[in-house]
């Protein structure tokens, strides 16, 4: 079984875990992490 076939919350872990990264890294600002992450809760919703 992959992500996709997992239920949202799980995808929604570990998007955030990678943002989080992505964060920590440099490669993202912390006001495009909240961005994303805002868009991720209303995606992951769904």
């Amino acid at each position: 079984m992959n992500v996709e076939q997992k239920d949202p919350s799980v995808q929604y872990i570990v998007s955030k875990h990678l943002l989080k990264q992505l964060l920590y890294e440099g490669m993202i600002t912390e006001d495009e992490f909240n961005r994303i992450n805002e868009e991720n809760i209303k995606n992951f919703e769904q």
